[in-house]
């Protein structure tokens, strides 16, 4: 297959999962929709929260056992795809494709810490909530971000953040530090926005390419990949552009740095190591499949994930494999996979497993968690 249909192919696979397939509950089962999403994973502490079709899943991480979902019973008009957020105060909080965003009890799943749901997006929730201090930020499709009172549910801001009349899509969760969001769009920018009133403070240049996923900040620097084929790195203070980084596709999923060098992959399935500092290549290596998620790394490896069921464990100083063969799994892989306890947990599309476990040291793989009764 061409670079070109494969793009195109890739970019329709993708608009169908998170925009038309919901479109079709309305004349489907609950389980029908488990093929037409994939998980979202947060970890916390010792329980694994999936968002995955009509539910929310909390897992005891030690035993792969279910402790809750939400709601109980399935409902075809819910669905989930952004990966749940958990704050201090004990709430797990979560967008849905129905616009909506939920605050469910830690313990329990209860949908019971806000009077009602928030619902004043215009369009799916597709990037995680943010918790930032006493707030959520919740980026929306309908191309605004909303600030929320974590206690209250209420909004805070005067009103959301939009970039333009007609804004792109969000389809990425922002960043937060020290009182600036941090905010990546499809509409080829990237935005910082003052915390406290929700005011732009500035927007980048068109990036030539639509940014789906989150930004990264490293040192100063504000990290993207694009569908211009590049990882752009931006000044984190006046949104200047610093270096670009060429790939040979587009480039998915956010890069993560670890020891100053970004990992990432882009949709050729090429696997990259570039230097923070100056936007200089360390390595590159070829991998069986789309790389649609971003890694996980520890100073022991470099994780990718492909949709094609592949995992690679790579050097992070060479790139050279480290397991004898590749983890090979039922399924597509385009979540981020999750490091714990030398463990990866990585979540899977339209299999009865939807999280499986991988041996960081070996590279065996079994299922870690298959839901009843879906």
């Amino acid at each position: 297959m061409s670079k070109n249909l494969r793009k195109k192919f890739y970019l329709a696979t993708i608009l169908g999962l998170l925009l038309i397939a919901p479109l079709l509950l309305t004349g489907c089962s609950g389980s029908a929709f488990a093929a037409s999403s994939w998980p979202g994973l947060t970890i916390d502490g010792s329980t694994l929260y999936v968002a995955y079709g009509t539910a929310i899943y909390a897992i005891n991480v030690e035993s792969g056992s279910e402790l809750w979902r939400f709601p109980a019973e399935a409902d075809r008009l819910l669905s989930f795809y952004a990966p749940p957020a958990v704050s201090d105060g004990g709430l797990v909080i979560v967008g849905g494709y129905n616009n909506a965003v939920y605050a469910l009890d830690v313990d329990t799943g209860a949908d019971s810490a806000w009077p009602a749901a928030f619902e004043g997006a215009q369009d799916r929730i597709i990037g995680s909530p943010l918790i930032a201090g006493d707030w959520v930020l919740v980026p929306s499709a309908d191309g605004r971000l909303y600030a929320i009172d974590a206690d209250s549910g209420e909004a805070v801001w005067d009103k959301p953040y939009q970039a333009s009349e007609d804004p792109g899509p969000l389809w990425s969760s922002p960043i937060v530090t020290e009182g600036t969001i941090y905010l990546a769009s499809l509409d080829h920018h990237v935005y910082a926005i003052d915390l406290s009133s929700g005011e732009e403070i500035w927007r980048t240049v068109d990036l030539g390419g639509a940014i789906s996923d989150s930004p990264t900040l490293s040192d100063g620097l504000i990290l993207v990949g694009t569908f211009s084929e590049s990882l752009v790195a931006i000044d984190s203070e006046d949104g200047a552009v610093r270096w670009t980084f060429d790939t040979a596709d587009w480039v998915w999923s956010s890069p993560v740095v670890f020891d100053g060098v970004a990992y990432f992959g882009d949709t050729s399935g090429i696997a990259y190591a570039v230097d923070v500092e100056n936007g200089n290549e360390l390595w590159q290596k070829s991998i069986d499949g789309v790389i649609g998620a971003s890694p996980a790394v520890d100073e022991n490896g470099v994780y990718f994930v492909t949709e094609t069921g592949v995992v690679h464990a790579a050097n992070p100083t060479t790139g050279g494999a480290i397991w004898p063969n590749d983890a090979n799994l039922e399924g597509e892989l385009l979540s981020d996979p999750v490091l714990y306890d030398g463990q990866l947990l990585i979540g899977a599309i339209a299999q009865e497993c939807i999280v499986y476990a991988v041996d960081i040291d070996s590279g065996r793989a079994g299922c870690f968690f298959s839901p009843e009764g879906q």
